[in-house]
């Protein structure tokens, strides 16, 4: 009997770890940034960001149907992770759900999200790469940024009058 309950005691702990260990980092990135941005003189929300690098895998506009019949609202973000017990943002996946299939259609890797303020910091040598990577992992995870993205991937997305004629 106290084994059945150790073991559960164990399991309820880990499926606790594992939920709350994701927005305990988001909450603790977003302390941080903002630590740092108050160090340098920025403000987070004003900081101009490029998802230039990301990484496509198929080129735009397609013709592929699962992406041409895809709305806004079939583009899901999915953060991706380094670990499950002690996360890091790694990068951010775009997914398409039009279809019986999921398409991985987009991923931008954190370390090429780039911000020219926190650049220009970095080359002066006012700010290390371990606070770099915090602000822009916070940036990357902002529902803002998030909102953006998947925007300029629909944009990406969409035929124009003149491709198609």
């Amino acid at each position: 009997m106290e084994y059945a309950l150790f073991l559960l005691n164990i399991i309820v702990f880990t499926a606790v770890f594992l939920i709350s260990t994701r927005p305990l980092y988001v909450r603790s990135l977003k302390i941080k940034a903002d630590r740092v941005a108050k160090k340098m003189g920025l403000s987070l929300g004003e900081l101009v960001y490029s998802y230039e690098q990301m990484v496509f895998f198929t080129a735009l506009p397609s013709h592929l149907p699962q992406l041409k019949h895809a709305g806004k609202q079939d583009i899901k973000l999915k953060l991706d992770y380094h670990s499950m017990f002690f996360p890091r943002l790694k990068g951010v996946k775009v997914i398409v759900t039009k279809g019986s299939h999921p398409f991985v259609l987009a991923y931008l890797p954190i370390k090429d999200f780039r911000l020219p303020a926190l650049d220009r910091l970095s080359s002066e040598s006012h700010l290390n790469d371990k606070e770099y990577l915090m602000v822009s992992s916070y940036i990357a995870s902002n529902p803002r940024t998030l909102s953006e993205i998947k925007d300029e991937v629909f944009n990406k997305m969409q035929f124009k009058e003149e491709e198609a004629g």
